[in-house]
């Protein structure tokens, strides 16, 4: 799938240079911080969903 963005000048051309100080592509900086939030969204749900199934009962008996 391709995506297509509009970003300033200068954005770019930050991140020209983090791309550059990293050793890749900028293609492949924007995919590598793409899936960096993907995963921190994942992993946050994850965990959210856990306590609230743990403490489920508790939650429960605090609501009465």
């Amino acid at each position: 799938m391709s995506l297509t963005i509009e970003i300033s000048p200068e954005q770019f051309e930050d991140l020209r240079r983090i791309a550059e100080a990293a050793g890749e592509s900028v293609d492949h900086c924007v995919r590598r911080e793409i899936e960096a939030m993907i995963e921190r969204r994942r992993s946050f749900r994850e965990a959210a969903d856990y306590v609230l199934q743990k403490n489920a009962d508790l939650y429960r008996r605090l609501a009465r």
